[in-house]
C-alpha cells in the first residue's frame, strides 16, 4: 500500500484503509507480530496523515498520463453537427 502512495496510484481513501486495517489487527491477533506491525502503521498515519497526502498529490501531478486519456485541451465536438 505504502508503494501506491509512492507511485501516485493511491488515494486519501486508502489511508483510511490502511488505519482500518491496522484498528482491527491491534489486540484482535493471537499473534503479537500483528501487534508489532500495526503499531508503526498506525502511528506512521496518524502523525503524518498530510505529508502522505502530499505526496500522493506530487506523485499524481509528476505522473505520466495513461494512454487511453484523450487531452483535456481538446474542444468537445457537439453531436449532430
Amino acid at each position: 500500500m505504502l508503494e501506491r502512495v509512492v507511485r501516485g496510484e493511491a488515494t486519501p481513501m486508502d489511508l483510511d484503509i490502511i488505519a482500518s486495517v491496522q484498528e482491527n489487527i491491534i489486540g484482535h491477533c493471537l499473534c503479537v507480530l500483528g501487534d508489532a506491525i500495526a503499531m508503526p502503521v498506525a502511528s506512521m498515519v496518524k502523525r503524518w496523515r498530510g505529508e502522505f497526502e502530499e505526496t500522493i498529490a506530487r506523485a499524481r501531478d509528476a505522473a505520466p498520463m495513461p494512454l487511453d486519456v484523450e487531452p483535456a485541451l481538446q474542444t468537445p465536438v457537439a453531436v449532430g453537427a
